[in-house]
């Protein structure tokens, strides 16, 4: 079965600092992502909301962290932002409703074998959740990939960074070697829904095939 969230000694703000990052640095994103997404009406595509809203995601990722030495990188077109140090990258998905909760989460979507690569890798590697890696990789899917997991339900947002270590034969992500929940977002508070009540397709969650 799926882990769940791991007790830890320190609160959220500790472990994000730990990564270099705070919650806000995340959260900006994930509004971004959702605002971006409403633009969409009922008479665009379908899944046009949702890729407004992963690259919005992402985007606003990189304008966030590049500033204070952070690196885009893409490989495989696997969208990524890496540590200054190259310690780890972040990716970004949508998830099931156990995000931000103490209750199991996999991906939303099957990924494909870029995704597979850095969950082996995560779950391959011996390092403690400070992510002092021994050597610094230059290949980003040779290190440690966190992913920040977003779930919108009827009242809120939820999201958390967490550390993938194994996906089943579907091509889920189902287990995490640790996961950070960040506040919820109470949509109340963030913008009228103006788009289509439909929730569209919430962008590609998938990997560019490998040549």
């Amino acid at each position: 079965m799926p882990e769940q969230l791991n007790p830890q000694p320190e609160d959220p703000a500790q472990r994000l600092a730990r990564l270099d990052l705070r919650a806000e640095d995340l959260l900006i994103c994930v509004r971004a992502g959702i605002a971006a997404r409403r633009t969409a009406t009922s008479n665009h595509p379908r899944a046009f909301g949702g890729w407004l809203d992963y690259g919005e995601r992402i985007a606003t990722l990189r304008e966030t962290l590049i500033f204070r030495g952070w690196t885009k990188r893409e490989p495989n077109g696997m969208c990524l932002v890496v540590h200054p140090d190259q310690r780890f990258a972040i990716m970004t998905a949508l998830g099931t409703a156990g995000v931000g909760t103490a209750a199991p989460v996999t991906t939303r979507r099957p990924r494909g074998g870029t995704t597979e690569k850095v969950v082996r890798v995560n779950g391959q590697l011996e390092f403690d959740l400070g992510l002092q890696v021994p050597s610094a990789p230059a290949n980003p899917l040779a290190m440690p990939t966190w992913a920040l997991l977003v779930h919108e339900d009827d009242d809120e947002i939820r999201s958390e960074l967490s550390l993938a270590r194994h996906m089943s034969e579907e091509g889920y992500i189902d287990d995490w070697v640790d996961r950070i929940p960040l506040p919820a977002i109470r949509i109340n508070d963030l913008l009228d829904d103006t788009g289509d009540d439909d929730e569209p397709d919430a962008g590609p969650e998938f990997d560019v095939p490998e040549r």
